[in-house]
């Protein structure tokens, strides 16, 4: 039985994100594959957290052999997936959000990140929506206890990411795959989104390559 495929969304965007378009019309021509995306704005943005992605997607995976790809947070969702269902065979992390939840804290500064949990909400602007949203600060607090030290299994791992990416900096994928013979990196001239043509170009062969389909 051929892999089910997944495709799992950034921070603050949707199934309609580009690169999940892309791929799925890149899956859907060459080899017939039908890309599941699922919705992270299900249950609402403001009560968002890791945790609740991390279920969804568990919840919908079938009991055979899955493949994962994430981007951003959605990178982030798809390594714990994988750490916990035996079924997950191969994930592609583009541009995964390891640390984010440390690094949102220093970026924002204490007098932010107070506020942001004396208030209970923060807005955000969400790209899939176009519009400023409410975030509960519970995201930040479930978001801190996920550290990628954690991750073990030995599930392999391809990740790409943009040399230029100034929201998750390359070095953190540098560590991660560093650490783990499973895991290589693809590093690109790009930033954090890479939608340049280049950047998706690069990702579609990535997948083509890492799950046998080329």
């Amino acid at each position: 039985m051929p892999p089910t495929f997944f495709y799992l969304h950034g921070f603050a965007s949707g199934p309609s994100s580009s690169k999940g378009v892309f791929l799925k019309q890149q899956l859907a021509q060459s080899d017939n594959i039908d890309l599941q995306i699922p919705d992270f704005n299900e249950g609402g943005f403001t009560h968002l957290t890791v945790s609740r992605q991390i279920e969804q997607v568990c919840d919908r995976l079938p009991n055979s052999p899955t493949i994962l790809i994430g981007s951003s947070l959605g990178g982030l969702t798809a390594a714990w997936v994988a750490e916990q269902m035996p079924q997950v065979e191969r994930v592609i992390l583009l541009a995964p959000a390891f640390e984010f939840a440390r690094r949102w804290q220093m970026a924002l500064g204490r007098e932010a990140i107070a506020a942001w949990q004396a208030h209970g909400k923060r807005s955000f602007f969400h790209y899939g929506q176009q519009a400023e949203l409410p975030l509960h600060y519970r995201f930040v607090e479930d978001a801190l206890g996920y550290n990628e030290a954690q991750l073990k299994r030995q599930v392999p791992t391809a990740i790409v990411h943009g040399r230029q990416d100034d929201v998750v900096p390359v070095r953190v994928s540098r560590q991660f795959a560093g650490d783990r013979d499973w895991v290589e990196l693809l590093e690109l001239d790009s930033d954090h989104a890479l939608g340049d043509e280049a950047s998706k170009a690069a990702i579609w062969k990535t997948v083509q390559r890492f799950c046998g389909l080329a």
